[in-house]
């Protein structure tokens, strides 16, 4: 549409000419016009028309975006394909606006692992502490979204998230809520965290118990060598194989060399699982290659 003069938003608007404010988007020569297309779109609920017909988001629109409120947005994000929902999050993140963490909350269950990634990613940079139970959820996600939200979740936890993911996992009653606090300690990593998750290893059910042992692993935290050491002999005492294998991975995770002497004589155990977890913790103890 060519404009002989500055276009009438608020006329565009009552007549829901949605082409025509895209052209007042690029309309140049009074600011003020843009910014009323933009705020004119938003009302009429086009966000996602906007991403749709735009291969990036005009920064005009990216200013207005947080006015549209969290579930237009989550939307929004839903409808367009992967390269312009990573675009549009990168415009949300821009405006700064502390409510588009619950935008970024949605995206960590987004069908893309990239759009997950770069949520957890966002999530850091806001600084938004009410996000730490969010990204916990996420860290069951395939390895490349879980390293970066392991990193986003050491970043905003302070003590008080801390304690309460703590209290989630001693005093619990959902099994899946104690599952995910468990992830977030072994995340965390420090000794409080994981002095925690060796508290409830021995009472936990044989499911729980894995996790803890998957997540104290990853911790990168050695002072649990010693109790996940013990762990691993009760476990071959019950002739416990799923546990024996989670404890065995864990120390190869560790790296401790505390552990070579039992993991070495585990080589020769008759079970399959255990002889092939045991080679690859070795590997891992000794430096070599290992998938952390």
């Amino acid at each position: 549409m060519m404009f002989t003069g500055p276009p009438d938003v608020e006329a565009l608007q009552a007549k829901r000419d949605i082409v025509g404010l895209l052209d007042a988007l690029r309309y140049a020569e009074d600011p003020a016009v843009p910014r009323s297309a933009a705020d004119a779109l938003l009302a009429i609920g086009v966000i996602p028309t906007l991403t749709i017909l735009h291969g990036d988001i005009p920064p005009v629109l990216a200013r207005a975006l947080p006015d549209a409120g969290p579930r237009q947005l989550i939307a929004a994000t839903r409808e367009v394909d992967e390269a312009r929902r990573l675009s549009l999050l990168q415009a949300l993140v821009r405006t700064g606006d502390r409510r588009i963490a619950a935008v970024l909350h949605a995206c960590l269950r987004d069908e893309s692992p990239l759009v997950r990634r770069q949520a957890a990613v966002h999530l850091r940079v806001l600084n938004n502490h009410n996000s730490a139970f969010a990204l916990a959820g996420a860290l069951s996600d395939e390895p490349s979204v879980c390293w970066q939200t392991i990193k986003s979740l050491r970043g905003l936890c302070y003590n008080d998230e801390r304690v309460q993911f703590q209290e989630i996992f001693l005093n619990g009653k959902d099994p899946e809520a104690r599952a995910i606090a468990a992830r977030a300690l072994g995340a965390i990593g420090d000794d409080s965290c994981v002095r925690t998750l060796m508290e409830g290893v021995e009472t936990a059910g044989k499911r729980l118990r894995q996790t803890i042992l998957i997540w104290l692993g990853r911790s990168g935290n050695r002072s649990v060598a010693g109790p996940v050491l013990h762990v691993l002999n009760q476990a071959i005492i019950f002739g416990d194989v799923e546990t024996m294998v989670e404890a065995i991975l864990a120390l190869g995770r560790l790296g401790d060399p505390r552990a070579l002497d039992s993991i070495e004589a585990l080589r020769k155990y008759s079970h399959p699982v255990i002889h092939l977890a045991a080679e690859g913790a070795l590997r891992g103890i000794r430096g070599w290659d290992w998938p952390r």
